[in-house]
């Protein structure tokens, strides 16, 4: 099945979860860039370390909202659904913590506005992928 077409099933099953999905992102990403900007501003931290702060309190977070707009609050971190989620979260974080090296280090541009900008694109990308793993019912959800 089409990927535009799963997101229009989706759409019908619950015509409120794009807004859910965007006003939690939204949410999400807000007390991430303000846990950036509390690093950058408020340690001796270098720009590239500062990136990384905001992970410990964001990955959980991120997952237990995406669980719970997906309707699978069944499903834990340690579950098959959970490590499909966690690797699709790691090469999310790998290519969005090369490209705010690359911008916001390498290049010098201002580390908020480029997190913003890698935001952004993460929350189109995880919108489709999440349909992709929590929209499947197959995945084992039970605890490893």
């Amino acid at each position: 099945m089409k990927l535009p077409q799963k997101l229009k099933e989706q759409w019908k099953r619950d015509p409120w979860l794009f807004v859910k999905y965007l006003v939690g992102t939204m949410i999400l990403g807000f007390l991430g860039k303000t846990i950036l900007v509390g690093a950058k501003e408020g340690t001796d931290l270098s720009t590239f370390f500062v990136q990384f702060v905001p992970l410990p309190f964001m990955m959980p977070s991120t997952f237990l909202v995406h669980r719970y707009l997906w309707n699978r609050q069944d499903a834990s971190l340690r579950s098959e659904l959970g490590s499909c989620w966690s690797a699709s979260y790691a090469a999310q974080f790998v290519a969005g913590h090369a490209a705010f090296t690359l911008f916001a280090v390498m290049l010098g541009m201002q580390y908020l506005f480029v997190s913003l900008t890698i935001g952004f694109v993460s929350m189109l990308v995880s919108l489709v992928v999440n349909e992709n793993i929590f929209g499947k019912s197959e995945f084992d959800t039970s605890t490893v």
